[in-house]
């Protein structure tokens, strides 16, 4: 039998997923959310809740799962599970879970480094070509990197010396009453004031690594004790456009240095629509800007499966 079916599991933060993948092409994915109200009560998620609501989200996906497949895993190929980076006892779920199954049904697993699978969430469900070469720019509430990617490896060229982009922008949300930077995000509205921002390269050590505590500070400073009577909603979205052109500025000089052609964006930052619109701008006719369909730039069980497919003969096997 030529098996073909792919399933790919990502458990390493608040959301928990399950895919079916054959050919780029999504069969059915099952997601499940831990952390519910934990942003708007706690200011963030709670490690240990979170865990403690994973061990039930696993038994829900395990009963999902094999009910949609008629307990038949016959025509499943490869098991591909996301072992790094995350919270531990949530990536221990979930490679308990892909173990288990591999077990039972003898499959062959596999452990998929989360920052690739969001590289790859860019070539779900559509005919987007893999280039050659490009510079992966990966912004999430996790992690903040640059990779040089090649021929299918991937190089990193830099990173943040201190708090990722996403986790800095939830900072600020909260000054604002916001839950979380995805509910500023939501607001847009879009308004003409510009201000002269702290540079977030460094001058010191890898002159393409990154900071953004000094935005962090600027804005909190900017939200707290402006003058100009703007709205919350307002606010979020000078905050937004501030950061995502220092990002889209930043980015626009690694690429040159390296003289690279393609972007490729990953995280749950680029989801952001105005985010995408800046570099879009920024870069503008120069460079190629490769980047999915926004439903999945967050974490999911397709990117994890995707990613296992592409990088096949390169990973390790668990099982």
């Amino acid at each position: 039998m030529n098996k073909k079916i792919i399933i790919g599991i990502e458990t390493s933060f608040d959301d928990f997923s399950v895919a079916l993948l054959e050919d780029r092409k999504i069969i059915v994915m099952w997601n499940e959310n831990l952390s519910g109200t934990m942003w708007k009560d706690f200011g963030g998620v709670i490690p240990k809740l979170i865990i403690k609501k994973g061990e039930q989200a696993i038994k829900t996906l395990t009963k999902i799962l094999k009910k949609f497949l008629n307990d038949d895993f016959s025509n499943i190929k490869n098991i591909f599970v996301t072992v790094k980076p995350g919270i531990e006892g949530c990536l221990k779920l979930g490679k308990a879970f892909a173990l288990s199954l591999g077990e039972e049904y003898n499959i062959p697993v596999f452990g998929i480094d989360h920052l690739l699978g969001h590289f790859y969430s860019n070539f779900l469900n559509n005919e987007i070509n893999l280039p050659n070469k490009g510079l992966y720019a990966i912004f999430s509430g996790g992690n903040s990197k640059l990779y040089v990617y090649e021929n299918n490896s991937f190089s990193l060229l830099s990173e943040t010396r201190d708090i990722a982009l996403g986790s800095m922008l939830d900072k600020i949300a909260r000054e604002l009453n916001f839950s979380n930077a995805i509910e500023m995000d939501s607001l847009q509205e879009e308004i003409d004031f510009n201000l002269i921002l702290p540079k977030i390269q460094l001058k010191k050590g890898n002159m393409h690594d990154f900071s953004f505590t000094g935005l962090e500070t600027f804005f909190k400073h900017f939200v707290k004790n402006d003058n100009n009577n703007f709205s919350s909603r307002q606010k979020a979205n000078i905050v937004l456009k501030g950061v995502f052109l220092s990002c889209a500025q930043h980015v626009k000089k690694v690429l040159q240095v390296f003289n690279i052609k393609n972007l490729i964006l990953g995280g749950g930052v680029s989801a952001n629509l105005s985010f995408r619109r800046i570099l879009i701008r920024e870069l503008q006719e120069d460079i190629e800007i490769i980047v999915g369909n926004k439903e999945y730039s967050t974490d999911n069980g397709a990117m994890i499966a995707l990613a296992g497919v592409m990088m096949e003969g390169q990973l390790e096997q668990l099982l």
